[in-house]
């Protein structure tokens, strides 16, 4: 990747690097803390590897996705609701004045794909609620706003029957 497409100065580089790998030992509390720090690496992995431009994260309550995938110099924006732990949320506000690739909005993530753009995001990671009927909303939505040869991926599939979900929506040629 070019220095001069990155969201920050080149020296603050390893900085940004040792803050994500502190992220590691962080103890799990919640939302994308959830996310192991091998899976946060794998997902900044792919983003690099499709040069995505543009990346959603539905649920990033304490940021560690958010801010892992923001190393990619793609703008993210981060979804999550503004009442379920709300200190966690507060870390998240602080800690993304650090990223100007990244916007945090507090709204409940189905609103915010149904107003998103046809067509507007290269990668889109689902982490937010676990309920098969919403997730099923949300895939009719996800399916409208993701660019050709895009990616979506699923987190806590394993949930309320999520992946019955996911195989039911997404015809063969998606997967």
């Amino acid at each position: 990747m070019n220095a001069d497409a990155l969201p920050y100065e080149p020296n603050d580089s390893i900085d940004m690097i040792a803050k994500l790998v502190e992220t590691l030992e962080e103890p799990i509390t919640s939302g994308s803390s959830y996310v192991t720090g091998a899976n946060r690496f794998m997902l900044l992995g792919l983003a690099l590897s499709m040069n995505a431009k543009d990346i959603l994260e539905t649920g990033y309550n304490t940021g560690y996705t958010t801010f892992t995938l923001a190393m990619s110099g793609a703008r993210v924006v981060g979804v999550d609701n503004e009442f379920e732990q709300p200190a966690l949320k507060y870390i998240a506000l602080e800690r993304a004045k650090l990223f100007p690739n990244v916007e945090l909005v507090q709204d409940d993530a189905l609103i915010y794909l149904t107003m998103a753009q046809d067509r507007s995001f290269d990668l889109i990671f689902i982490d937010d609620c676990h309920w098969a009927e919403y997730t099923r909303m949300e895939i009719h939505q996800v399916r409208r706003i993701l660019r050709p040869g895009g990616c979506v991926v699923f987190h806590d599939t394993h949930f309320a029957h999520i992946w019955e979900v996911i195989e039911e929506e997404f015809p063969v040629a998606w997967q």
